[in-house]
C-alpha cells in the first residue's frame, strides 16, 4: 500500500515540477532516534526546480503515504504517530508549479 502511494507521489512530482527524475525511498523496521529513514534524489536542469520538488515530495509523502510510526520511550511507554507536518511543509505541499520562486 505504501509503495503504491510513494509511486503516485513520485509521478505527481515529475508532472508538477518538470524535473527529469525523482527517486524516493522510505526504510522500514526499527530505528534509533535521529536515524535516516527517507532517501530522496532529484535530477533537474535547474536547482530551483529540484529543491521545490524535493520540498513538495517530502511534505506530500508525510501527509499522504500510509506509514505508521510507533515511538517507544525510555520509560517503557509507547504511542503511534500519524504523519505530522510543520507550517513550512504545509506551504511547500500547497505550492503550485506556477507560483515557485525563480532564480
Amino acid at each position: 500500500m505504501a509503495e503504491r502511494k510513494l509511486a503516485e507521489v513520485r509521478r505527481e512530482a515529475l508532472r508538477r515540477f518538470g524535473i527529469k527524475e525523482l527517486l524516493l525511498h522510505h526504510r522500514i523496521g526499527k530505528f534509533k532516534t535521529g536515524e535516516n529513514v527517507v532517501m530522496l534524489a532529484v535530477a533537474a536542469p535547474h536547482r530551483d526546480e529540484a529543491l521545490a520538488a524535493a520540498r513538495w515530495t517530502i511534505a506530500e509523502m508525510k501527509q499522504t503515504v500510509p506509514i505508521w510510526k510507533k515511538e517507544i520511550y525510555a520509560n517503557g511507554s509507547a504511542r503511534w504517530v500519524v504523519g505530522e507536518m510543520n507550517l513550512k511543509e504545509v506551504v511547500a505541499r500547497k505550492q503550485k508549479r506556477g507560483n515557485r520562486p525563480r532564480g
